[in-house]
C-alpha cells in the first residue's frame, strides 16, 4: 500500500501490510476520535493502516475460494460495516476508539454480496445479494438479522432523492 503526495506525487509512505496481492475493492479512509485509519482489503485480509504513517494496526483473515473483495467498507460512529462473498457474508465491527484494534459485533454468512456495495440508511442496511439468489436484503444494522428481501436481479445498489435504485 502506498500514500502519494496529492501534489507532486512523492512518496509519504508505502506498507507491506500483509505482504500480499491488494484487492479490488477502494480503500476508505475514517477519521476516529482524532486518528486517521485506512481500511482496505487485500487478498486474503482485511486491514486497518494508520493513515500517517502507514502501521498496520490491525487485519483480520478473510480467506475465501475466489479473494476478489470488491466492496468498499461502510462506516458510521465507530461502527464499520463489510461484506465479502463465499464464507464470510456481511460483518458489523466496532472500531476502538483510538482505531487501533476491531471488535466482531456480528456477521450474517446468508448474505453473499460480490460487488455492489450496501446502503445504510437508519438502521437497515441495504444489500445487493449475488449468486444464485439475486435480492436486494434489508438486514437490521444492530444486530444482523435479515429483516426483509425482494427479487431484484443483482447488481449494485445506490441511493439518491429518497430512493434506493438497484
Amino acid at each position: 500500500i502506498v500514500a502519494l503526495n496529492r501534489h507532486t506525487g512523492d512518496v509519504i509512505w508505502t506498507s507491506a501490510a500483509k505482504g500480499e496481492k491488494p484487492a479490488f475493492n477502494s480503500p476508505r479512509l475514517i477519521e476516529r476520535k482524532g486518528n486517521q485509519i485506512l481500511v482496505t482489503y487485500s487478498k486474503e485480509n482485511f486491514l486497518g493502516l494508520d493513515a500517517k504513517t502507514g502501521k498496520l494496526l490491525w487485519s483480520e483473515s478473510f480467506k475465501a475460494k475466489y479473494p476478489n473483495h470488491a466492496n468498499t467498507v461502510l462506516y458510521e460512529d465507530g461502527a464499520i460495516y463489510t461484506a465479502a462473498p463465499i464464507g464470510h457474508g456481511v460483518l458489523k465491527y466496532d472500531l476502538s476508539d483510538d482505531g487501533s484494534s476491531i471488535t466482531k459485533v456480528w456477521q450474517d454468512t446468508l448474505v453473499k454480496n460480490y460487488f455492489g456495495g450496501m446502503i445504510k440508511l437508519d438502521n437497515k442496511l441495504y444489500i445487493s445479494v449475488g449468486g444464485k439468489s439475486k435480492n436486494l436484503v434489508i438486514l437490521d444494522a444492530n444486530t444482523g438479522m435479515i429483516k426483509d428481501s425482494v427479487e431484484t436481479g443483482s447488481g449494485s445498489v445506490i441511493y439518491a432523492d429518497g430512493m434506493l435504485y438497484t
